[in-house]
Protein backbone atom coordinates (compact mmCIF):
# COMPACT_ATOMS: atom_id res chain seq x y z
CA UNK A 1 0.00 0.00 0.00
CA UNK A 2 2.61 2.39 0.87
CA UNK A 3 4.66 1.97 -2.28
CA UNK A 4 1.64 2.66 -4.45
CA UNK A 5 1.02 5.53 -3.14
CA UNK A 6 4.79 6.46 -3.21
CA UNK A 7 4.79 5.51 -7.01
CA UNK A 8 1.72 7.63 -7.19
CA UNK A 9 3.37 10.86 -5.85
CA UNK A 10 6.03 10.06 -8.06
CA UNK A 11 4.13 9.96 -11.41
CA UNK A 12 2.34 13.40 -10.11
CA UNK A 13 4.03 15.17 -13.04
CA UNK A 14 1.62 14.55 -16.27
CA UNK A 15 4.76 14.69 -18.63
CA UNK A 16 6.50 11.61 -15.84
CA UNK A 17 3.01 9.95 -15.68
CA UNK A 18 2.52 10.46 -19.62
CA UNK A 19 5.96 8.66 -20.39
CA UNK A 20 5.33 5.65 -17.89
CA UNK A 21 2.06 5.32 -19.35
CA UNK A 22 3.71 4.70 -22.73
CA UNK A 23 6.68 2.84 -21.63
CA UNK A 24 4.05 0.17 -20.03
CA UNK A 25 1.45 0.33 -22.72
CA UNK A 26 4.66 -1.02 -25.03
CA UNK A 27 5.41 -3.74 -22.41
CA UNK A 28 1.89 -5.15 -21.74
CA UNK A 29 1.60 -5.90 -25.30
CA UNK A 30 4.37 -7.71 -24.97
CA UNK A 31 3.47 -9.70 -22.21
CA UNK A 32 0.29 -10.57 -23.75
CA UNK A 33 2.09 -11.85 -26.41
CA UNK A 34 4.27 -14.05 -24.41
CA UNK A 35 2.59 -14.81 -21.48
CA UNK A 36 2.22 -18.18 -20.29
CA UNK A 37 6.04 -18.46 -21.29
CA UNK A 38 7.83 -19.58 -18.59
CA UNK A 39 10.78 -16.82 -19.06
CA UNK A 40 8.62 -13.96 -17.92
CA UNK A 41 8.33 -16.34 -13.99
CA UNK A 42 11.23 -14.29 -12.86
CA UNK A 43 9.50 -10.59 -13.80
CA UNK A 44 5.76 -11.92 -12.73
CA UNK A 45 6.23 -10.05 -9.63
CA UNK A 46 7.71 -7.03 -10.52
CA UNK A 47 4.94 -6.64 -13.50
CA UNK A 48 1.95 -7.41 -11.77
CA UNK A 49 3.36 -4.13 -9.65
CA UNK A 50 3.89 -1.77 -12.54
CA UNK A 51 0.44 -2.85 -13.74
CA UNK A 52 -1.07 -1.99 -10.61
CA UNK A 53 0.50 1.50 -10.59
CA UNK A 54 -0.53 2.27 -13.89
CA UNK A 55 -4.30 1.01 -13.39
CA UNK A 56 -4.17 3.68 -9.98
CA UNK A 57 -3.31 6.45 -11.88
CA UNK A 58 -4.92 5.39 -15.11
CA UNK A 59 -7.13 8.89 -15.98
CA UNK A 60 -10.96 7.47 -15.45
CA UNK A 61 -13.22 9.68 -17.93
CA UNK A 62 -10.45 10.02 -20.83
CA UNK A 63 -6.95 10.33 -22.06
CA UNK A 64 -5.02 9.81 -24.90
CA UNK A 65 -4.85 6.82 -26.38
CA UNK A 66 -1.22 5.70 -24.57
CA UNK A 67 -3.85 4.81 -21.79
CA UNK A 68 -5.09 1.63 -23.19
CA UNK A 69 -7.07 -1.58 -21.57
CA UNK A 70 -4.71 -3.92 -19.92
CA UNK A 71 -5.12 -7.24 -21.79
CA UNK A 72 -6.86 -10.60 -20.16
CA UNK A 73 -4.09 -12.05 -18.97
CA UNK A 74 -2.14 -8.51 -17.44
CA UNK A 75 -5.66 -7.96 -15.42
CA UNK A 76 -5.61 -12.40 -14.20
CA UNK A 77 -2.14 -11.17 -12.85
CA UNK A 78 -3.20 -8.49 -10.96
CA UNK A 79 -6.05 -10.25 -9.69
CA UNK A 80 -4.62 -13.29 -8.48
CA UNK A 81 -1.01 -11.24 -7.04
CA UNK A 82 -0.72 -11.36 -3.52
CA UNK A 83 0.25 -7.82 -3.36
CA UNK A 84 -3.04 -6.67 -4.48
CA UNK A 85 -4.59 -3.91 -2.84
CA UNK A 86 -7.07 -4.90 -0.24
CA UNK A 87 -10.67 -3.32 -1.31
CA UNK A 88 -12.81 -5.72 1.02
CA UNK A 89 -15.01 -3.08 2.30
CA UNK A 90 -17.77 -2.18 0.24
CA UNK A 91 -18.29 1.20 -1.27
CA UNK A 92 -21.78 0.87 0.73
CA UNK A 93 -20.14 0.54 3.88
CA UNK A 94 -17.61 3.50 3.81
CA UNK A 95 -20.23 5.53 2.36
CA UNK A 96 -22.46 5.57 5.78
CA UNK A 97 -19.57 4.67 7.84
CA UNK A 98 -19.42 8.43 10.03
CA UNK A 99 -16.02 7.56 11.35
CA UNK A 100 -14.04 6.82 8.23
CA UNK A 101 -13.01 10.52 8.57
CA UNK A 102 -12.20 10.42 12.68
CA UNK A 103 -10.92 7.31 12.30
CA UNK A 104 -7.75 8.94 9.98
CA UNK A 105 -7.97 12.37 11.51
CA UNK A 106 -4.77 12.31 13.31
CA UNK A 107 -2.88 9.39 11.39
CA UNK A 108 -1.55 10.49 8.12
CA UNK A 109 -0.21 6.70 7.21
CA UNK A 110 -3.58 5.28 7.68
CA UNK A 111 -5.26 8.61 5.81
CA UNK A 112 -3.03 8.11 2.82
CA UNK A 113 -4.11 3.88 2.47
CA UNK A 114 -7.78 5.11 3.09
CA UNK A 115 -7.46 6.95 0.23
CA UNK A 116 -6.11 4.52 -1.66
CA UNK A 117 -8.51 2.15 -0.63
CA UNK A 118 -11.59 4.44 -1.39
CA UNK A 119 -10.50 5.82 -4.78
CA UNK A 120 -9.72 2.25 -6.06
CA UNK A 121 -13.44 1.25 -5.27
CA UNK A 122 -14.73 4.35 -6.79
CA UNK A 123 -12.39 3.79 -10.30
CA UNK A 124 -13.61 0.15 -10.28
CA UNK A 125 -16.95 1.18 -9.86
CA UNK A 126 -17.40 3.79 -12.56
CA UNK A 127 -15.04 1.89 -15.04
CA UNK A 128 -18.24 -0.97 -14.49
CA UNK A 129 -20.57 1.64 -16.04
CA UNK A 130 -18.58 2.39 -18.91
CA UNK A 131 -19.98 3.72 -21.94
CA UNK A 132 -22.57 4.89 -20.05
CA UNK A 133 -23.13 8.53 -20.83
CA UNK A 134 -24.75 9.07 -17.45
CA UNK A 135 -21.94 7.85 -15.54
CA UNK A 136 -19.44 10.49 -17.43
CA UNK A 137 -19.77 13.21 -15.06
CA UNK A 138 -18.29 10.82 -12.24
CA UNK A 139 -15.56 9.77 -14.40
CA UNK A 140 -14.86 13.64 -14.76
CA UNK A 141 -15.03 14.82 -11.33
CA UNK A 142 -12.75 12.01 -9.59
CA UNK A 143 -10.25 12.82 -12.22
CA UNK A 144 -10.20 16.48 -11.24
CA UNK A 145 -10.76 15.91 -7.45
CA UNK A 146 -7.04 13.71 -7.88
CA UNK A 147 -5.54 16.56 -10.14
CA UNK A 148 -6.49 19.06 -7.61
CA UNK A 149 -5.00 16.58 -5.20
CA UNK A 150 -1.53 16.79 -6.75
CA UNK A 151 -1.58 20.17 -7.61
CA UNK A 152 -1.77 20.48 -3.39
CA UNK A 153 -4.66 22.37 -4.53
CA UNK A 154 -6.54 20.29 -1.43
CA UNK A 155 -5.60 18.67 1.50
CA UNK A 156 -5.53 15.27 1.66
CA UNK A 157 -8.76 15.23 4.47
CA UNK A 158 -10.62 16.90 1.59
CA UNK A 159 -9.50 14.97 -1.07
CA UNK A 160 -11.11 11.96 0.91
CA UNK A 161 -14.51 13.87 2.45
CA UNK A 162 -15.05 14.82 -1.28
CA UNK A 163 -14.31 11.15 -2.32
CA UNK A 164 -16.94 9.64 -0.16
CA UNK A 165 -19.04 12.45 -1.19
CA UNK A 166 -18.45 11.13 -4.77
CA UNK A 167 -19.15 7.66 -4.10
CA UNK A 168 -22.53 8.67 -2.25
CA UNK A 169 -23.71 10.41 -5.17
CA UNK A 170 -22.64 7.34 -7.66
CA UNK A 171 -24.07 4.81 -5.30
CA UNK A 172 -27.38 7.05 -5.54
CA UNK A 173 -27.29 7.24 -8.97
CA UNK A 174 -27.33 3.31 -9.23
CA UNK A 175 -30.54 3.10 -7.08
CA UNK A 176 -31.82 4.82 -9.97
CA UNK A 177 -30.89 2.82 -11.95
CA UNK A 178 -31.70 -0.71 -10.71
CA UNK A 179 -35.35 0.14 -10.00
CA UNK A 180 -36.93 -0.59 -12.85
CA UNK A 181 -39.92 -1.51 -10.73
CA UNK A 182 -40.12 2.34 -9.82
CA UNK A 183 -40.12 3.20 -12.60
CA UNK A 184 -43.05 1.07 -13.84
CA UNK A 185 -44.90 2.02 -10.76
CA UNK A 186 -44.30 5.72 -12.20
CA UNK A 187 -45.81 4.47 -15.97
CA UNK A 188 -48.59 2.56 -14.41
CA UNK A 189 -49.71 5.82 -12.86
CA UNK A 190 -49.40 8.38 -15.70
CA UNK A 191 -51.50 5.50 -18.27
CA UNK A 192 -53.83 5.49 -15.22
CA UNK A 193 -54.13 9.10 -15.58
CA UNK A 194 -54.27 9.04 -19.12
CA UNK A 195 -56.98 6.58 -19.70
CA UNK A 196 -59.31 8.02 -16.87
CA UNK A 197 -59.07 11.28 -18.32
CA UNK A 198 -60.83 10.09 -21.98
CA UNK A 199 -62.93 7.92 -20.38
CA UNK A 200 -66.84 8.96 -20.81
CA UNK A 201 -70.20 7.39 -20.64
CA UNK A 202 -69.84 6.19 -24.31
CA UNK A 203 -66.71 4.67 -23.82
CA UNK A 204 -66.91 3.05 -20.91
CA UNK A 205 -63.52 1.19 -20.51
CA UNK A 206 -62.09 -0.66 -17.71
CA UNK A 207 -58.91 1.96 -16.89
CA UNK A 208 -57.32 -1.21 -15.02
CA UNK A 209 -57.49 -3.74 -17.69
CA UNK A 210 -56.01 -1.15 -20.62
CA UNK A 211 -53.06 -0.68 -18.10
CA UNK A 212 -52.54 -3.96 -17.06
CA UNK A 213 -52.90 -5.10 -20.82
CA UNK A 214 -50.19 -2.75 -21.85
CA UNK A 215 -48.37 -3.54 -18.88
CA UNK A 216 -47.67 -6.72 -19.81
CA UNK A 217 -48.05 -7.40 -23.49
CA UNK A 218 -46.19 -4.51 -24.55
CA UNK A 219 -43.54 -4.49 -22.24
CA UNK A 220 -42.87 -8.27 -23.01
CA UNK A 221 -41.83 -6.72 -26.28
CA UNK A 222 -40.00 -4.15 -25.18
CA UNK A 223 -38.19 -6.97 -22.54
CA UNK A 224 -37.25 -8.86 -26.02
CA UNK A 225 -34.59 -6.13 -26.96
CA UNK A 226 -31.50 -4.74 -25.84
CA UNK A 227 -32.19 -1.05 -26.56
CA UNK A 228 -35.91 -1.26 -27.83
CA UNK A 229 -36.55 2.31 -28.52
CA UNK A 230 -32.93 2.49 -30.68
CA UNK A 231 -34.49 -0.81 -32.74
CA UNK A 232 -36.98 0.28 -35.69
CA UNK A 233 -38.13 -3.64 -35.42
CA UNK A 234 -38.98 -3.15 -32.12
CA UNK A 235 -40.60 -0.09 -32.25
CA UNK A 236 -42.75 -1.61 -34.86
CA UNK A 237 -43.84 -4.01 -32.89
CA UNK A 238 -44.61 -1.97 -29.93
CA UNK A 239 -46.86 0.29 -31.77
CA UNK A 240 -48.59 -3.09 -33.66
CA UNK A 241 -49.29 -4.68 -30.18
CA UNK A 242 -50.23 -0.69 -28.82
CA UNK A 243 -52.82 -0.24 -31.68
CA UNK A 244 -54.01 -3.39 -31.23
CA UNK A 245 -55.22 -3.45 -27.42
CA UNK A 246 -56.08 0.45 -27.94
CA UNK A 247 -57.81 0.63 -31.32
CA UNK A 248 -59.74 -2.73 -31.73
CA UNK A 249 -59.56 -4.22 -27.94
CA UNK A 250 -61.09 -1.08 -26.31
CA UNK A 251 -61.92 1.32 -29.66
CA UNK A 252 -59.75 4.21 -28.27
CA UNK A 253 -58.90 5.79 -31.45
CA UNK A 254 -57.37 8.87 -30.60
CA UNK A 255 -54.43 9.35 -32.18
CA UNK A 256 -53.12 11.96 -29.43
CA UNK A 257 -53.89 9.60 -26.50
CA UNK A 258 -51.67 6.93 -28.64
CA UNK A 259 -49.35 9.17 -29.01
CA UNK A 260 -49.16 9.93 -25.27
CA UNK A 261 -49.28 6.37 -24.31
CA UNK A 262 -45.95 5.49 -26.85
CA UNK A 263 -44.26 8.24 -25.02
CA UNK A 264 -45.04 7.32 -21.81
CA UNK A 265 -43.84 3.77 -22.76
CA UNK A 266 -40.95 4.89 -24.59
CA UNK A 267 -39.75 7.25 -21.03
CA UNK A 268 -40.79 4.50 -18.37
CA UNK A 269 -39.97 1.47 -19.74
Amino acid sequence: MEGLIAAQQQLADEGVKTNFAKHFTRLAKAWEIVSPDQCLAPYQGDYSWLAQVYQSVKPVSHGSLIWTLLGAKTIELIHNSIDTIDIGTPLEDLVVDSAVIDSVLEDEKKRKKKIVEVEKLLRLRIGAHKGDAKYKQFAEKLDELRQRMQENLISSIDFLKQLLSLAKELLEEEKKVDAPEDKRAKARAALTELFESVRTPETPIVVENVVNDIDTEVVGIVRQFKDAFKSETAKRQIKQRLRAILWIKYQIKDPEVFDRAYSYIEEYY
